[in-house]
């Protein structure tokens, strides 16, 4: 799924997520969020407790891997082309959600840099192709406290500000949930913003059952 911020229009209502659905509501809290290109060892730490536990439940809910290794949420915590981004609760100060976006789509592996250069080409050569590699938020701060929504806010800021391409990819299970949907209305708050489903991927099986033996 792809967004594409042409201009700046005033906010109003924000989004927030339902531990059982994607649903938007009036957060009762200010969310504040941190921005860092590397994280320090104590940091890492902390994010990557909340971010396997956001998504562990998706490695028996997606046939695709979703939920990175602890290496290899260390090397993206590390890794200076990747804008990391903190969300804290005002409240306990507690980190309550995380998110990672880049404009250097060399850092994303299984993104297809090709394809997005020849769709959006001046784009492309300004890096103003945002590309999102996750957002998570801890389940008892979703909804009520704003996380998910101040973190797409910030993710969305520069393509808000300037003009640029904003993608995600969303697997089927977060999709039946209403995870675009409710991603889109919050982005039409922000500015002016189309949404496009760029790609998807099935996964097929054939099962052959027990042969009967009479």
């Amino acid at each position: 799924m792809v967004h594409r911020t042409d201009r700046p229009r005033s906010t109003g209502r924000i989004a927030g997520a339902s531990a059982h659905r994607y649903v938007l509501e009036v957060p009762a809290l200010t969310t504040d969020v941190r921005t860092t290109d590397a994280l320090g060892e104590e940091d890492t730490a902390a994010a990557w407790e909340l971010y396997r536990s956001a998504f562990s439940r998706l490695e028996v809910l997606a046939a695709q891997r979703h939920l990175m290794t602890e290496g290899e949420f260390g090397q993206v915590a590390a890794d200076a082309r990747v804008r990391k981004l903190l969300a804290h609760c005002p409240d306990s100060g507690r980190l309550c959600g995380i998110a990672s976006v880049t404009t250097d789509l060399a850092a994303m592996p299984l993104v297809s840099e090709p394809y997005f250069a020849r769709r959006w080409p001046e784009e492309h050569a300004h890096r103003r192709i945002h590309y999102v590699g996750f957002v998570g938020v801890e389940r008892r701060y979703r909804g009520s406290s704003g996380a998910f929504a101040a973190l797409v806010a910030e993710i969305c800021r520069p393509a808000v500000a300037e003009g640029g391409v904003v993608a995600v990819d969303v697997c089927r299970h977060n999709e039946d949930l209403g995870l675009p949907r409710a991603i889109g209305t919050l982005l039409a708050e922000l500015g002016s913003t189309r949404a496009l489903r760029l790609d998807e991927q099935v996964y097929w099986a054939h099962e052959f059952p027990v042969p009967h033996r009479g």
